[in-house]
């Protein structure tokens, strides 16, 4: 269909139906620096397939990726990304990092699950034994009132006899 297709209309009118865009006049700027950007990017891509990684970064082109800082390499340590801090290299990319960070947030939140439902049954346990102890919070509060209730009398005592003892 394409074939007949492409028989039948010219190139750019086909390019209009595959990608839904214009094609770019040959004339104009845009088209003359796209054009060195894709000879720019065989280039690289040749370099790349010849030497196996690119080691040069030309002026404002910099390597992809991120240097880790201590708590980075502690994060990729834990994921279990790499089994040694010396085997982290120097420079890791977005992804791996991102990837990592996910994980060791993921774990987190597991640790923190474990140790709520841990602090929940002690919690329980506690407040068996309590109950084994006739203690409850209003049994403490009803104390704690009777005390404050004493200590009020004892004031209230203590303040009718000053005045008593200073007229003579």
């Amino acid at each position: 269909m394409i074939r007949a297709a492409l028989g039948q209309m010219n190139t750019s009118s086909v390019q209009r139906r595959l990608y839904g865009t214009k094609p770019i006049d040959r004339r104009s700027p845009l088209a003359k620096t796209t054009g060195s950007l894709l000879k720019a990017f065989a280039s690289d891509l040749r370099i790349m397939t010849e030497r196996g990684v690119r080691t040069e970064v030309r002026g404002t082109q910099k390597v992809p990726g991120y240097k880790p800082t201590k708590f980075d390499r502690t994060i990729l340590l834990w994921s279990g990304r790499f089994k040694n801090e010396k085997d982290i290299p120097a420079i890791v990319s977005f992804e791996m990092l991102n990837a990592s960070r996910n994980r060791a947030r993921v774990k987190t939140c597991y640790i923190m699950i474990g140790l709520t439902i841990l602090a929940s049954f002690a919690m329980i346990a506690s407040g068996k034994q309590a109950a084994e102890r006739h203690e409850s919070l209003a049994s403490w509060n009803r104390a704690k009132k009777a005390r404050w209730k004493e200590e009020a009398m004892r004031e209230q005592e203590a303040a009718v006899a000053i005045p008593v003892g200073k007229s003579r």
